[in-house]
């Protein structure tokens, strides 16, 4: 159970990302405060492509070379070499999500 905390800090970084996100929509600004790294061809990240739309979150795509995106995603995700990965662009929040099933959890 040591994952807790960080899972608590986690949401509350989203929620609070969240809020950002609406009080941009709010005012007319449009942002984008989400990197998504990809491969194009991949089932998985068109899965969170086509969630993050459904749920009207801007991003970004970022589209890797398959083999060459290790040398960008390990440092990011701790050692992980599978896309996708979500960034966040916003200063305080999670460094990075990795794994689709995470992505659509947030």
């Amino acid at each position: 159970m040591p994952n807790e905390p960080s899972l608590q800090v986690k949401n509350r970084s989203l929620l609070a990302f969240f809020h950002l996100r609406g009080l941009g929509l709010k005012l007319g600004v449009s942002c984008t405060l989400m990197l998504l790294l990809e491969f194009r061809t991949s089932p998985y990240c068109r899965k969170v492509r086509l969630a993050l739309g459904y749920k009207g979150i801007s991003f970004q795509v970022e589209n890797l070379t398959p083999g060459l995106q290790v040398l960008k995603l390990k440092p990011l995700t701790g050692g992980l070499r599978t896309v996708p990965v979500l960034l966040p662009q916003l200063e305080g929040q999670p460094e990075a999500i990795a794994h689709s099933t995470q992505i659509l959890h947030c």
